[in-house]
């Protein structure tokens, strides 16, 4: 599953309990296209990620 924000990047959905969640990068709170607010990082090059807390 993928979300996108207004400016046409798309995350790619994890769990928020995932490792890649809890080594992400640039972690901060981003409003998507839709008007949900989710958590985004990286986790190298190229990834774009996101997930919703609990």
């Amino acid at each position: 599953m993928t979300v996108k924000h207004s400016n046409g990047l798309a995350f790619r959905v994890i769990r928020a309990t995932s490792y890649d969640a809890r080594m992400a990068r640039d972690v901060r709170q981003l409003t998507m296209a839709d008007g949900t607010v989710w958590t985004v990082g990286t986790r190298g090059r190229g990834s774009a990620l996101a997930w919703r807390t609990a």
